[in-house]
């Protein structure tokens, strides 16, 4: 290992019930050609499925470049949602962090050395990001774009918030920007956006537009999965600490983005009304009906057909009710 005094780049990995993937993120984050030094924290959360036994050999393995924090009782439900920001930033001793979550990979061995010298170059830049391909449960891959160069990422791109565009294994940032992180963020059940956010309001956010690392998608372990099988409940009380922390963001910018904001927000409630799993009435948030007031006649055409129509089409809506006229009957 290159002097490890002097860390440039922090990796943090989190991972929880990744036993079928992490070999191959953790081989992914190993074999980075760099002219620096630089170190992996692997944040293992209490995980179940032989995930922990695969960090500790790991670590053993590689004691100069794994630092392994294993917890023996899971913090994203008990303590914090933000692991990386209070739990792994402090330890990290890197100038910069780069992130993969233990079911992604990386696939070019100079993905950190590419994304290193973009913040060497402009000390302006806070966030360098990327586009990756995305694959799902059925291993189909599909890689999607934000623009079609490289460029400096507009603000407003970053609140529509498209992850498959840039996921979080692309993200590579300055710790020094992370002094006054907001509480509303650590709130979040989300980290990527609100970091994207974040460091967007503190300079540059530039798009690399290589594709550098593997997203995976609705995979068993994944946050898209576990998404999925959360009640309706669960899923309200995530998309209430995403509202709080667009909200936030909105008053942080003065409310230069207002329109963008609101734009997002019924978007977002969309999303969690057209994926409902129990036939109920439509419910919305305070202020939703106001909100949609303020946006184009394409916009409330869009969100509508979110709520109404794609469940329609998915067949969700249409035995949702037969099942309650035969449990009326």
């Amino acid at each position: 290992m290159k002097d490890k005094e002097n860390i440039k780049v922090s990796v943090c990995c989190v991972t929880y019930n990744h036993q079928a993937y992490l070999r191959q993120c953790l081989d992914s984050l190993l074999t980075q050609e760099t002219s620096f030094a630089y170190e992996i924290l692997v944040h293992d959360d209490a995980s179940t499925d032989g995930t922990t036994e695969i960090v500790r050999t790991y670590a053993a393995l590689y004691p100069d470049r794994i630092r392994p924090v294993i917890q023996t009782q899971n913090q994203y439900t008990t303590t914090t949602r933000a692991i990386i920001t209070t739990i792994l930033l402090p330890l990290a001793r890197g100038e910069y962090i780069a992130l993969c979550e233990g079911d992604d990979f990386w696939t070019d061995p100079a993905k950190l050395q590419k994304q290193a010298d973009i913040l060497d170059r402009d000390p302006e830049v806070t966030l360098c990001l990327h586009p990756a391909m995305t694959r799902d449960h059925k291993g189909k891959g599909k890689v999607y774009r934000q623009y079609t160069k490289s460029q400096e990422a507009r603000f407003t791109d970053i609140i529509r918030w498209k992850q498959v565009c840039w996921p979080t294994a692309s993200f590579m940032y300055r710790k020094i920007r992370m002094k006054d992180y907001p509480d509303f963020c650590l709130r979040c059940h989300i980290g990527d956006a609100p970091l994207a956010h974040f460091l967007a309001t503190q300079g540059k956010v530039y798009y690399l537009n290589e594709v550098l690392s593997v997203y995976r998608k609705r995979v068993p372990g994944s946050h898209t999965d576990r998404y999925r099988k959360m009640s309706d409940a669960a899923r309200r009380e995530m998309t209430r600490t995403e509202f709080e922390m667009l909200d936030g963001f909105d008053a942080l910018t003065h409310y230069r983005y207002h329109k963008h904001f609101i734009e997002r927000k019924l978007h977002v409630q969309a999303g969690l009304l057209s994926k409902r799993k129990s036939y109920r009435p439509v419910l919305t948030y305070e202020g939703f009906e106001a909100d949609l007031r303020q946006v184009s006649l394409r916009r409330k055409c869009a969100i509508w057909i979110k709520i109404y129509l794609l469940p329609i089409v998915k067949g969700q809506i249409f035995i949702q009710t037969i099942t309650r006229w035969k449990k009326n009957r």
